[in-house]
């Protein structure tokens, strides 16, 4: 659940107490083609790298531009 934390801005915690390791990368992708003008940071490690790689391949082929 999003909760805002300074003005203009809001912090996603992930997908809520369900746990799900490696969602981050999806729903800052999400965030970003939401909003395209914001700068979105995600933050995950080499776990959850491996269980969305092949989601940064797509990102790069078909979405908005992103740093790997």
């Amino acid at each position: 659940m999003p909760r805002p934390f300074s003005p203009g801005c809001q912090e996603m915690d992930g997908p809520g107490g369900t746990g799900i390791a490696g969602c981050g990368y999806r729903v800052a992708l999400a965030s970003k083609l939401v909003h395209p003008e914001k700068e979105v940071l995600c933050y995950y490690g080499d776990g959850s790298f491996g269980m969305t790689a092949f989601d940064m391949e797509t990102a790069n082929r078909f979405g908005p531009p992103i740093l790997p």
